[in-house]
């Protein structure tokens, strides 16, 4: 990894075009971690362009994240930046100034933002359902999600899900505001899949827009605000992903245990502490 940004554009040079000059750079490290690896990130501003620059040792998520790029392309409903450069060590964007949802949602913003930005993950969903998936790929699409296998007692849950693209880590940190809220911008692309359960994206934006709305409460106290009560803003939220899509709550409601089988297998493949695995009290309430 690297100390400053001088050391990166070292390795950089062959990227950048003869007559092109470095006018601004700058480092930061993203808040979490991965396999006890944190991200470094670097913004450069040439005379040309705006550049954004991921680096990380975790060479396979890294071109996990590039290929989705190109492949989800300009048939996204959210702003992506395009794929530029890709390295062992980094890859690099264009880089799409803009506000983190998560920043809006902490200081209350306009809640008309928020049902555009489930309105827009529905239209992105509903685009890139995969209507063809044959029901007997469900297990190897189950296992790949929670990393158990698929039994007569858990494909109640899953037998309706919508399969098809997904972002797979889909919460407010990752969807940036951009011309003042009238286009966004969904970053972070490493747990993309083609075959996922896109119910699953959803319940994880709602979830996490919930502790960030919430902050301090437990796991167990999360499901009670957020799921336990049918008048709140949570379920108006669903209920406007699922009028868009035109699938069922009660469908969505059922993928509450496999999202938190799902979210404690990422926790456990990030190299996070999983002696109490978050979501057990979670998955818990559900069946209370």
């Amino acid at each position: 990894m690297f100390d400053k940004p001088e050391e990166v554009l070292v390795e950089l040079r062959s990227i950048f075009q003869e007559n092109e000059a470095v006018k601004e750079t700058k480092m930061f490290l993203s808040g979490s971690k991965r396999n006890q690896d944190p991200r470094q990130y670097l913004v450069i501003k040439t005379s040309i362009r705006e550049l954004f620059v991921k680096i990380s040792t975790d060479e396979k998520s890294l071109q996990r994240e590039f290929e989705a790029l190109k492949e989800v392309g300009s048939s996204s409903d959210f702003l992506l930046a395009k794929p530029l450069y890709s390295f062992p060590w980094c890859i690099v964007t264009t880089y799409i100034p803009g506000t983190p949802l998560n920043e809006a949602v902490a200081t209350k913003s306009d809640d008309r933002t928020i049902k555009k930005v489930v309105e827009t993950i529905a239209v992105f969903h509903e685009k890139n359902a995969n209507e063809s998936s044959s029901r007997h790929n469900l297990g190897d699409i189950y296992l790949k999600a929670t990393g158990k296998k698929l039994t007569t007692d858990t494909q109640k849950f899953v037998i309706d899900s919508k399969v098809g693209s997904y972002h797979g880590d889909l919460d407010p940190f990752n969807i940036l505001l951009v011309n003042e809220g009238s286009e966004f911008a969904l970053i972070d692309w490493e747990d993309y899949r083609t075959d996922g359960m896109q119910e699953l994206d959803i319940l994880h934006f709602i979830s996490m827009l919930s502790l960030i709305e919430n902050p301090g409460i437990s796991y167990t106290e999360l499901y009670d605000v957020t799921f336990s009560n049918t008048d709140n803003q949570y379920y108006e939220l669903l209920k406007i992903y699922c009028k868009e899509r035109k699938i069922s709550l009660a469908n969505v409601l059922k993928f509450i245990p496999v999202y938190c089988d799902a979210q404690n297998l990422r926790l456990e493949e990030a190299g996070r502490d999983t002696d109490n695995f978050l979501y057990n009290d979670f998955k818990k309430k559900y069946y209370v």
